[in-house]
């Protein structure tokens, strides 16, 4: 498979859980701004985790059933349309919705980039080596891994507002 494709299917696979991370230093000032409570912008965390969670199961099934591409794209348009809502979000109750629609286009990348490696491959789910085409399974998974774990340093909200 050639490094471009498995960037890019990394990269899909990465962007729910940088969708969680990446705002987590800035629940004081979302709370300020949004005048809520703490608790209730936890809850954004909460719809978006629930989000990817239901995103996975519809986006499995209907790739498995329309194709990869479609809910691929779908679920992408989503994510990003529902990314710029939660930018423009003028109270909490819509700042969750948005973040749980948020969660189910991000899980369609998560989902549909492991069944294009499981398409294109052979061995990685049936106990393949390090040799074999199926080990790019694992790299995919620790690219993302690794992705999500590198949020924002904490001056990027004093710059940023939020």
């Amino acid at each position: 498979m050639p490094a471009a494709v498995l960037i890019l299917l990394g990269a899909l696979t990465a962007v729910g859980p940088i969708a969680l991370d990446l705002y987590l230093s800035a629940f004081p000032q979302i709370a300020a701004e949004l005048g809520t409570t703490p608790t209730q912008v936890q809850l954004t965390l909460t719809a978006c985790m629930i989000g990817l969670a239901v995103g996975q199961l519809v986006s499995g099934i209907a790739s498995d059933a329309l194709g990869r591409k479609r809910p691929l794209l779908v679920g992408m348009a989503f994510f990003f349309g529902f990314s710029l809502l939660c930018m423009l979000s003028q109270s909490i109750w819509m700042l969750i919705v948005a973040r749980f629609l948020q969660g189910v286009g991000g899980g369609a990348g998560i989902v549909i980039a492991r069944a294009v490696i499981r398409d294109r491959t052979t061995g990685c789910w049936h106990g393949g080596s390090p040799r074999t085409p199926g080990s790019a399974c694992p790299s995919v998974g620790s690219r993302s891994r690794a992705a999500s774990s590198c949020s924002p340093p904490p001056w990027t909200e004093r710059r940023s507002g939020w």
